[in-house]
């Protein structure tokens, strides 16, 4: 985006399109962020809710008055080749898959625990009890 702001600041007079912020595309997490990312260039908006910050247009203003960012607070901007990106994003799926499945399993062994204490709750006191005299 700051390379785009930079380009079109040659054309000092050009009226900047209106950004619609909508709804949709920020959850709560993220929706200042959003917002910070555009006003960073000079964006003002016009919140259909200014408390909420959810939804919202950018109001009129000219190519000359967009900000580019300086090169200072790009250093945290790194270019990677597209395919180490989309391997290493695969591979961060899949684990994240091998993750999810264990947590799964571990879950359902609770559950099952659960069901055994819960149908016999006097039986698993006193087992819990014998261990910890047995094994201190």
């Amino acid at each position: 985006m700051n390379e785009i702001v930079k380009w079109v600041r040659q054309w000092q007079d050009a009226q900047v399109n209106e950004v619609k912020l909508l709804v949709g595309q920020a959850e709560a997490e993220n929706k200042d962020r959003r917002n910070r990312f555009w006003e960073q260039f000079g964006l003002v908006f016009d919140y259909t809710d200014p408390s909420s910050k959810t939804q919202g247009i950018s109001q009129p203003m000219m190519a000359r008055l967009l900000i580019p960012l300086d090169a200072s607070k790009l250093q945290n901007i790194e270019e990677v080749e597209l395919t180490h990106y989309m391997n290493s994003s695969s591979a961060e799926k899949t684990q994240m898959r091998f993750d999810l499945e264990a947590r799964e399993r571990a879950v359902k062994a609770y559950s099952e625990d659960m069901k055994k204490i819960h149908a016999k709750p006097l039986r698993w006191a006193l087992v819990q009890t014998v261990k910890r005299l047995c094994f201190k």
